[in-house]
């Protein structure tokens, strides 16, 4: 349940 593992819902910037 690592914070790198959560959706893009919640990581929007993640792809950024």
């Amino acid at each position: 349940m690592s914070p790198e593992r959560r959706p893009v819902e919640i990581r929007p910037a993640t792809a950024a």
